[in-house]
């Protein structure tokens, strides 16, 4: 007789074209190949069985269950239970993704864990076409967690198609229960928790959960959370050595309370499912629609909706691995041709950061011609660093005998620059290995532009990712819409290449009376000089994001600054002077007090946006979620905007 595999992967699927063509070669893939692929086709009418028959013939680990009459998720589900014989079980959905090594990893991590008898793990959110569109958060990693949610009563949930279960310990509770309907998961993992067994979440993105249109559906979800909440009932009476109640009984109880129970209940069921279809939307490149109903979601239960949210950003870097790591592992062995870059660095106090930030520099796919580091009068020990660099011939350094801002370093470091195109790099960020070479050939594809951004990871002060910036200046339909709006163009500066022809024009510099919000201001002096100015859609710059960075020191005055600069744009184009900041605040200051208070109100929400950014830089979680519920109460739109791009967009 055959021997037992250690892992079965067990899928029941009904009509699953098109994705079941992706699910199956993925499980097929798997660096663990010691497995068997148990498939309950519930008559399907679609192709869906003459492909598993044909696919089954191609490989003996797939065994093929045909059902005569569907049966259920639940039905199809027990009767691939039944048939199958490893230890371990692993469960897909027919349009979900398993990445190469989820059954190793998976497999090594209940090695590591001997008392589990379930465990989830991460997924990214794909839409239709295959593309990441966010990433799945869960909390209950460790087993303080856990215990805590034994404690508090709380239904233990898992991503279905995630889980990595223990066979026998499944059968002998009866598999899953039909009448729980989309909830029957949810009521087996807490079965098994109060059978003493283990449940915990593996923090590794092992998997890719598909979302798509035929999977929106709010009559589906206010089924599925009556079902959830009829498991909760369930298990809250069996926990107090009661009967479960009954469907009819549980409906019956959960109708006869007041009205203002019942309106309340409605009112949260109805704000997460909202939030739901607001995922769904967004995932699914509905994004009009996903906003309306995440702001219908924050209206319905603001707490529940920013707590999500946050949620869904707070998740940290499960490997725990250093970004300038990365870079270092991904150098290659024998670089291009130097690219005819010159980077500018304008360093002041930044020891802890700027070797790390030289080193990105050299590990290019094409190094740059030229690295130019200005050290505006440091006091924190860079100058000997910086010493060893110049020895070794890595960099040309300028001495600021004192400081002179970042303005003014930059200006010092343009009479050395040779090269054809300039990047702009921070002392505290990092170059990713490609950028370079990307970016010269995203200039030359486009001699129109003078000056270009990538996109950005945004990284905290240990150098491990956690969010990324994108921008919307991706086409010259979108630049032009700039520049007839009167828009401000915005770009991030760390990732910044201009043309050597450009910014070596003494008409366009930066200003250092517009510092902190120079940039801005040269950007768009470059757009009215008759250059166009593209953002390039790649993440090329890591963004380094921690609380003693020079622009997050005074986040308010920044914004002045920013207005500032934005009424001298709006003077350009009328034909009239610029303001001077005296004269602009005083003009400031005259308009009426409604039209003040409207521009504080949205001032105010923009500076405690920002300041949550850099508290979540530094992983203070209470102090990010603060600064997010003021920012959402003072302009909820644009937080919710901000914070729906952050996630879907990644």
């Amino acid at each position: 007789m055959e021997p037992a595999p250690k892992i079965s992967v067990l899928m029941s699927v009904r009509n699953g074209l098109p994705y079941v063509k992706t699910t199956v070669p993925g499980i097929l893939r798997q660096t663990f190949a010691e497995f068997e692929f148990v498939i309950v086709d519930n008559c399907s009418t679609d192709g869906t069985r003459d492909y598993l028959r044909e696919i089954s013939q191609t490989d003996p680990r797939i065994h093929v269950l045909l059902n005569e009459r569907d049966l259920g998720h639940s039905g199809g589900l027990n009767r691939g239970l039944a048939a199958c014989r490893g230890e371990w079980i692993a469960r897909i959905d027919a349009d979900d993704v398993a990445l190469p090594e989820r059954l190793e990893r998976q497999l090594a991590f209940v090695g590591k864990h001997p008392e589990l008898a379930v465990t989830g793990c991460l997924a990214y959110y794909i839409n239709e076409k295959g593309e990441r569109r966010g990433k799945t958060f869960h909390e209950l990693t460790t087993v303080e967690k856990f215990r805590d949610y034994l404690a508090r009563n709380e239904a233990i949930g898992l991503t279905h198609p995630c889980v990595f279960m223990r066979r026998d310990v499944v059968t002998a509770l009866g598999g899953y229960r039909e009448p729980f309907g989309g909830a029957n998961d949810i009521d087996l993992w807490n079965r098994i928790s109060e059978r003493g067994h283990l449940i915990l979440v593996q923090p590794e993105y092992l998997m890719e959960y598909r979302i798509h249109s035929a999977a929106i559906s709010s009559g589906k979800f206010l089924d599925s959370r009556l079902k959830y909440e009829w498991v909760r009932a369930c298990m809250i009476a069996r926990r107090s050595g009661k009967p479960e109640p009954a469907w009819d009984d549980f409906l019956q109880g959960w109708r006869s309370v007041g009205f203002f129970q019942r309106a309340n209940r409605h009112r949260k069921a109805l704000a997460k499912m909202y939030y739901r279809l607001g995922g769904e939307n967004f995932i699914t490149e509905k994004k009009v629609r996903g906003g309306l109903y995440f702001a219908l979601s924050a209206l319905l239960q603001p707490r529940y909706a920013l707590r999500r949210l946050s949620g869904q950003l707070m998740r940290r870097d499960v490997a725990g691995e250093k970004l300038i790591s990365k870079i270092a592992g991904s150098v290659p062995v024998r670089p291009g041709p130097p690219a005819p870059v010159a980077v500018i660095i304008a360093c002041y106090n930044s020891n802890a950061y700027i070797g790390e930030a030289v080193e990105s520099c050299l590990q290019q796919t094409r190094p740059p011609e030229q690295i130019i580091v200005v050290d505006d009068a440091s006091t924190d020990g860079s100058a000997p660093m910086l010493a060893e660099h110049v020895k070794t011939g890595k960099i040309q350094l300028i001495r600021n005998e004192t400081n002179l801002g970042r303005c003014r370093s930059f200006d010092r470091a343009l009479g050395l620059v040779t090269a054809k195109y300039v990047a702009i790099l921070d002392a505290d960020d990092l170059a990713l290995p490609t950028r370079f070479e990307r970016q010269v050939e995203f200039l030359e594809a486009h001699p129109r532009v003078g000056c270009s951004s990538s996109f950005v990871h945004y990284i905290n002060a240990k150098g491990v990712k956690i969010a990324h910036g994108v921008l919307d200046l991706l086409s010259e339909r979108d630049f032009q819409r700039y520049l007839q709006t009167e828009e401000t163009i915005g770009l991030y500066c760390p990732a910044v290449m201009l043309r050597a022809e450009v910014i070596k024009n003494p008409a366009l510099r930066f200003r250092p009376q517009f510092w902190p919000a120079s940039d801005i201001d040269l950007w768009n002096r470059i757009a009215e000089a008759g250059w166009q100015i593209l953002v390039q859609p790649e993440m090329l710059t890591a963004y380094r994001v921690h609380t003693s960075s020079a622009v997050s020191s005074n986040t308010r005055n920044s914004r002045i600054q920013y207005e500032w600069v934005k009424a001298c744009l709006h003077a350009r184009r009328r034909g009239v002077p610029e303001p001077t900041r005296e004269e602009f605040l005083v003009a400031r200051n005259r308009l009426p007090w409604f039209t003040r208070l409207n521009r504080w109100r949205k001032t105010e929400a923009k500076v405690a946006y920002r300041e949550a950014g850099f508290a979540f830089g530094e992983r203070h979680e209470l102090r990010t979620l603060k600064r997010l519920v003021k920012a959402f109460c003072l302009q909820p739109w644009y937080v919710a905007r901000r914070l729906i791009l952050q996630i879907f967009n990644s």
